[in-house]
């Protein structure tokens, strides 16, 4: 190679590039339904949560493993390597039990993509589970197959209680301030339960 005025300056060489394989698509973070922007309300997923893998620019045969950083045991459960399915989807059962063991904590949670011998990180999701309770509440009371309105008064000697509570909570039963007239606990996942009283 030469200047202008014709200087001999240097020797110029050919490069030649060898593309081998093809890149790994983008790993975006996982998802969690439901937890919009992030934050999961317990009671708005009274049978637990999932955790959902999309990784767009698949191939068939890719694999994910949801990777769960929380409180210990429950709270940070592992999962076993699955194949994405035809629209590149994977979900991730998240129980209550994994809910319950991380209210109020933030938990980290991302996915390992699989494809052959290659294993690569995605990028983290910032779990926010909320440590809020549902407040017991008397949805209704019955006697002799009428309502009984609030504060009302009834000539049957024995009522049906309705009412909602969180899952497993147990709900005592007072009668106008007087001692416990009986207990119930709520089913898990349902959070509601019918007490009969007596007098």
């Amino acid at each position: 190679m030469q200047s202008r005025n014709g200087v001999f300056i240097a020797n110029s060489k050919i490069a030649t590039a060898r593309v081998i394989g093809v890149g790994v698509p983008d790993l975006p973070p996982p998802e969690v339904i439901v937890a919009p922007g992030g934050v999961l309300e317990p009671k708005d997923n009274p049978q637990g949560a999932r955790g959902r893998v999309s990784v767009p620019g698949f191939r068939p045969g890719d694999e994910v493993q949801l990777i769960v950083r929380g409180a210990p045991g429950d709270g940070s459960p592992a999962f076993t390597p699955v194949e994405l399915d035809d629209n590149g989807l994977a979900d991730f059962p998240l129980s209550t039990a994994f809910i319950k063991a991380n209210r109020g904590r933030v938990v980290i949670v991302s996915y390992l993509f699989i494809r052959g011998i290659r294993q690569l990180p995605s990028r983290e999701l910032t779990l926010i589970v909320h440590d809020s309770s549902e407040t017991p509440e008397i949805t209704s009371v019955t006697a002799g197959g009428a309502v009984v309105g609030d504060r009302g008064s009834t000539y049957y000697r024995t009522l049906s209680i309705s009412g909602t509570a969180e899952a497993g909570e147990e709900v005592e039963v007072l009668d106008n301030g007087a001692p416990s007239v009986g207990s119930r606990s709520m089913t898990a996942g349902s959070g509601r339960s019918r007490h009969e009283h007596s007098t």
